[in-house]
């Protein structure tokens, strides 16, 4: 077990060496570095998209192959910058929707704790977001200086202040959010309850792909609720669905919306130009 650590014979930390495949009917997975583990349920995170048609190993069926590679989704690149100067605000993050900077979303992170910096006195960070997809280009080999431009634009920085930049970081997440496209729901309906027929349960951000419950609070409920479902065979609240039998006998799911969740859905988290409503062309700061 590479850099791994076992707590006992059930449970693995940091053990993460790459899936080769699952096959769902012997209830095996296979890793890259040759090892096998048998599982009774399994419980995934990894995009949905890829675990029906990368992982599973053509047992998968034809339709929901198709179904769920068509789900849609948005990458960001994150662009930190650090600058050698004394924090000029105590604000957590800020919404941008104005078209003279990429990103939607700037964090102080440095605010957020004393060692985020060399030393808080003389230095601060900022991290900043901007969503890319099919519908949304955006060259990265430019994406950090057309940041910290974006960052004079939006009066984050002057000018002058790009001397005392001293060091930037850039990361790609090709899957930052999941998009609610209107075929979203229809696709969840077919591909969830064939999972859980055979014992997979997908949960998490992109494991269920509802944008509307993807934040970090709702993707732990998530792993909770599903847990205690499964011991103690509580409903699950979070991920809004709710398991009922066709006609025909196949299983099937409706969707509902959860408790709270229209009020949560624009608040933490969420992802302007996405599913953003019609507001001023403002910048807002939490």
């Amino acid at each position: 077990m590479a850099g791994g650590r076992i707590i006992s014979s059930n449970f693995r930390f940091s053990a993460a060496p790459e899936i080769d495949f699952v096959n769902m009917k012997k209830k095996e997975i296979r890793f890259k570095d040759g090892q096998i583990v048998s599982y009774d349920t399994l419980i995934s995170t990894m995009p949905l998209d890829k675990l029906c048609n990368e992982t599973l190993n053509g047992d998968v069926p034809r339709p929901i192959k198709k179904a769920t590679a068509s789900l849609r989704h948005s990458g960001g690149y994150m662009v930190g910058v650090g600058i050698k100067q004394p924090c000029p605000s105590s604000k957590s993050w800020m919404y941008f929707p104005e078209p003279n900077c990429p990103f939607y979303r700037v964090t102080y992170l440095s605010n957020y704790s004393p060692y985020m910096t060399p030393d808080n006195r003389q230095y601060y960070s900022l991290l900043a977001e901007t969503s890319y997809s099919d519908f949304k280009p955006v060259d990265g080999s430019r994406i950090v200086d057309d940041t910290i431009q974006g960052m004079i634009n939006a009066g984050l920085l002057k000018e002058e202040d790009r001397k005392d930049i001293v060091d930037t970081w850039l990361f790609n997440a090709k899957y930052s959010y999941p998009i609610p496209t209107v075929e979203r729901d229809a696709i969840l309906q077919e591909a969830i309850p064939f999972l859980e027929h055979n014992d997979i349960y997908s949960r998490g951000r992109f494991g269920m792909w509802k944008y509307e419950v993807s934040n970090t609070d709702h993707s732990l409920m998530q792993g909770v609720e599903l847990v205690n479902r499964l011991l103690l065979g509580e409903m699950e609240t979070t991920i809004g669905m709710q398991y009922a039998s066709t006609a025909d006998g196949r299983n099937a799911a409706e969707h509902e919306h959860s408790p709270g969740d229209r009020a949560e859905a624009h608040i933490s988290e969420e992802e302007l130009g996405v599913t953003a409503r019609p507001h001023k062309r403002q910048s807002a700061a939490s």
